[in-house]
């Protein structure tokens, strides 16, 4: 009877461990797949990676009139076939700060990294939302709208 009880106890204790396995083993694929969703790069991202500019030159020029030229030439060199889903959109929120007026010069630049040159050169932070590209003063991200989710891309250490 005793051996009995030992051989029952035992069978529940492996019972319990293969189920407490599984478990975990379908929640981590679960974190892992949300995790990898969290870290997904935006569209918008992807796609200002993705742009190449064939030429931008700009002399003295404030960021909001660089922005809106940087619009235009990215939809200019955008590849994709539907008109309506050509080229990146930016926000400036500079707030009270003055910025500096921007000379910039490249070809064959990707819009992503005149958007890490436009930055530094004004002294801003670049954030990238599923909708846009902001620039804003570093630290002073700006609120979210409805829908809207951030993503940190990592800085450019150049």
């Amino acid at each position: 009877m005793y051996i009995s009880r030992v051989k029952m106890s035992f069978c529940c204790l492996l019972t319990c461990l293969f189920f407490n396995a599984v478990a975990s083993t379908a929640g981590a694929g679960n974190q892992a797949s949300a995790k990898a969703k969290a870290v997904e790069k935006p569209r918008v991202l992807v796609k200002a990676e993705s742009i190449h500019v064939r030429s931008f030159n700009i002399s003295k020029a404030d960021l909001s009139d660089c922005l809106d030229y940087l619009k235009k030439k990215s939809v200019e060199d955008d590849t994709e076939k539907e008109a309506n889903t050509k080229g990146v959109g930016f926000i400036l929120s500079s707030g009270s700060q003055p910025l500096p007026a921007v000379t910039i010069s490249v070809k064959d630049t990707s819009v992503w990294e005149i958007c890490q040159r436009l930055a530094k050169a004004t002294g801003l932070a670049v954030s990238v939302s599923n909708f846009k590209i902001h620039f804003h003063p570093k630290g002073q991200r700006p609120e979210p709208l409805a829908g809207e989710i951030f993503y940190d891309p990592p800085a450019n250490d150049d």
